[in-house]
């Protein structure tokens, strides 16, 4: 359970620093 939930929370972490990357360029 808490692995699944951290996996899911440093793929969210990791697509918003996309975001802000793609955002920022």
């Amino acid at each position: 359970k808490m692995h699944c939930s951290n996996l899911g929370a440093d793929a969210l972490h990791k697509a918003i620093e996309d975001y802000k990357n793609k955002r920022g360029k």
